[in-house]
């Protein structure tokens, strides 16, 4: 499936496809936006700025720890199960401290609660997101999924013997994500006045620059305008897909693990000696397949009861 074309033999770049298709389409939908609307922006600040600090005080900041345990394991649970994602858990930690509170009315309209109980569950979604990539090599986010990408270009395959064969890699791993979280913190905590400006930049300002820096990080570790041609293909394949509703994190996900799908498979028909019966005999192989098929079937029930309810 090379075509005669030299390039494809190592198969498409999975750099190219991600940044072509998260980055790069997201940015040309963007100035197309701009341009639609003549160039005007739409973004502007509707607080008056005060000399007054406007920043939560530590005190009160604790005085939420109950929300913060709560959210922190609803996100930790909907991070280790694949494909769901910060939305999910946002959401699910939102509507449950709004249930939960006694301030609940006032949820929607700045209240701290709301926002803590959120950016929470956002956060510990990024940490649990390791939890199937790391067992079972099965990505549950979209940085999961580039993470997986530069394990596999370095020769380490995500897996159940990771923490055997690459013990130390993954805890230098796990030191790294929580040095992260304090740094983090503090770079937040004292730039919050600082980085808020960026907001007020006109996207036409911001976005010929971050288009610029897409094409450059695309060449430079290749040296190849191949790259770059993959990344541009997808960025109309991702544009097409911001407009027409379908997810292009499931894009860069199934790309990502359809080597590995294939891989795995012709393991299974050499344990198996090639015959698929004898593979849905086996009890844990058989548990996940149904458990694949009995959501599939939900989703696509969900989706056609959402249709329904569209339409009445």
């Amino acid at each position: 499936m090379t075509f005669g074309y030299v390039n494809l033999y190592d198969g498409l770049s999975l750099t190219s496809l991600a940044i072509g298709a998260l980055a790069l389409a997201s940015v040309v939908s963007e100035m197309i936006g701009i341009g639609r609307a003549g160039g005007r922006e739409s973004f502007k600040l509707e607080q008056p700025r005060t000399g007054a600090s406007t920043a939560l005080p530590f005190t009160e900041f604790f005085s939420y720890w109950k929300t913060i345990l709560r959210s922190s394991m609803i996100g930790s649970a909907v991070g280790m199960l694949p494909g769901l994602g910060v939305t999910l858990a946002a959401f699910l930690s939102y509507g449950t401290a709004r249930r939960s509170s006694p301030n609940g009315a006032r949820f929607g309209k700045g209240e701290p609660e709301g926002i803590i109980a959120t950016e929470a569950a956002n956060s510990a979604v990024v940490g649990s997101n390791l939890v199937p990539t790391i067992a079972l090599g099965i990505p549950g986010n979209i940085a999961a999924a580039l993470l997986v990408g530069a394990l596999v270009m370095h020769g380490v395959v995500p897996g159940p013997f990771m923490l055997q064969m690459h013990g130390d890699l993954i805890y230098g791993l796990f030191a790294s994500m929580i040095l992260a979280n304090f740094v983090h913190l503090a770079i937040g905590r004292l730039g919050v006045n600082f980085w808020v400006q960026f907001a007020v930049i006109p996207r036409g300002i911001i976005l010929p620059p971050v288009m610029m820096f897409c094409i450059i990080g695309v060449f430079l570790p290749s040296q190849s305008l191949w790259d770059v041609g993959v990344m541009l293909v997808f960025t109309g394949v991702g544009l097409a897909m911001i407009r027409t509703g379908f997810s292009i994190v499931c894009l860069v996900i199934g790309f990502l693990l359809g080597d590995l799908f294939e891989t795995s498979l012709r393991q299974s028909l050499l344990l198996y000696n090639g015959k698929y019966e004898q593979m849905l005999q086996a009890p844990v192989a058989l548990l996940f397949l149904v458990l694949t098929v009995g959501v599939m079937v939900r989703s696509f029930v969900k989706s056609r009861r959402m249709r329904a309810e569209e339409l009445t």
